[in-house]
């Protein structure tokens, strides 16, 4: 575990640089260090090193590692697949829920929200491959998703997130990044009641080119912590 340091260093210095060559401010882009199947003591250690987003896909697995940092709080994210059952369990928990493809997961969020009076940022979540093995919502589905959208006051929707299909080539995902960028800008244009801050796109493989065609978060994992644990 001794190369976590080194390795947040060399990539905090490479989208420092990447931001740079793309005339962005590196300030405006958000690591969100993907955190499951990792150790805690990993974690711990990229904490110490500067880190404060954490992703993590599973509830109850974040549920095991949540009580541990109650000491240097985390800014959580939750970033996979979410049941409306096991919403209860993280709201109050997670600073975001970056997955939400479903109304009725609004709802559900929105529920829980109230009971704790708080308010919790949300973004949704983009198949932008189209792909079946994946969660998401369609890109040519994406307007009617959002007018369909009942009011609410605690859920925050704030920016859109995906995950292009994996190519052997980076570059390849290039297209998708773009097209992604051009849903959010839709979005700010046609809803602009919302605050679209956040477009959440690129990973160990492909994050510098999501970088240049404007991610404002990143979720890396690998390049982190190294291999999985399980």
């Amino acid at each position: 575990m001794s190369w976590i340091p080194n390795q947040i260093e060399n990539l905090q210095c490479s989208i420092h640089e990447i931001a740079h060559r793309a005339h962005r401010n590196p300030k405006d882009i958000t690591l969100v260090a993907v955190s499951k199947a990792q150790d805690i003591e990993k974690i711990k250690i990229a904490r110490t090193c500067g880190l404060v987003h954490f992703g993590e896909n599973y509830v109850q697995e974040f549920l095991k590692k949540w009580p541990g940092f109650n000491s240097q709080p985390l800014q959580w994210h939750f970033i996979g697949h979410l049941q409306t059952n096991k919403v209860k369990d993280i709201v109050g928990k997670v600073v975001s829920i970056d997955s939400v493809d479903r109304i009725n997961l609004i709802q559900k969020i929105e529920s829980e929200c109230a009971k704790i009076k708080k308010t919790l940022p949300v973004l949704l979540q983009i198949n932008i491959g189209e792909e079946t093995s994946k969660s998401g919502i369609l890109p040519n589905q994406f307007v009617t998703f959002v007018k369909a959208l009942p009011p609410f006051t605690f859920v925050k929707i704030q920016g859109l997130m995906a995950i292009p299909p994996q190519t052997s080539d980076p570059e390849h995902t290039r297209s998708y990044f773009k097209k992604m960028f051009a849903l959010f800008c839709q979005a700010k244009e046609e809803f602009p009641n919302f605050d679209w801050r956040e477009l959440s796109m690129g990973m160990s493989w492909d994050y510098p080119i999501a970088i240049e065609e404007g991610a404002t978060q990143i979720r890396i994992g690998s390049l982190i912590f190294g291999k999985r644990s399980t």
